[in-house]
């Protein structure tokens, strides 16, 4: 069997690497695809993984409509993938609990009424809430929890 003599790598190849694929780039230079991935791990650099496809316009309403599992349940799409086009279009990930129009509304109000002598638990049955639920919304540890506090 015969060898070919170790040649040493050109600034130019060395650039190359992690760019594509070990084999397109193998081919290109006229080296061993073996060569070039040894080469491209003892340098540290990363396997190439090409782009996502953008999503299908019907996929990219619903990103960040709902959880990535549950589209990727309903679209029958990897929980992966939804995820990967969500984060490449900058969509945030769905929050169950976003705030919501009226909370600013309901705080006013809330608070008119307890400046008005009402209790929680009255505040709490006009609004169908739990007292708790009130305690919370005219405490402010409501926001807090939103931001992550």
């Amino acid at each position: 069997m015969k060898y070919r003599p170790r040649k040493a790598w050109t600034s130019a190849e060395l650039a190359l690497l992690g760019k594509a694929t070990d084999e397109s780039i193998a081919a290109k230079i006229d080296r061993c695809k073996s060569v070039v991935r040894e080469k491209r791990r003892s340098i540290g650099i990363a396997v190439y993984k090409a782009p996502a496809p953008p999503p299908p316009e019907k996929v990219r309403k619903l990103l960040g409509t709902a959880s990535d599992p549950a589209l990727a349940d309903k679209l029958r799409i990897s929980r992966d993938r939804i995820t990967t086009w969500r984060r490449q279009l900058g969509i945030p990930p769905f929050r169950k609990h976003r705030p919501r129009d009226g909370d600013a509304a309901r705080l006013a109000e809330f608070k008119k009424l307890r400046k008005a002598g009402w209790t929680y638990p009255q505040i709490a049955a006009k609004h169908g809430l739990s007292r708790q639920r009130v305690h919370q919304i005219l405490s402010g540890r409501d926001e807090r929890r939103r931001a992550g506090g």
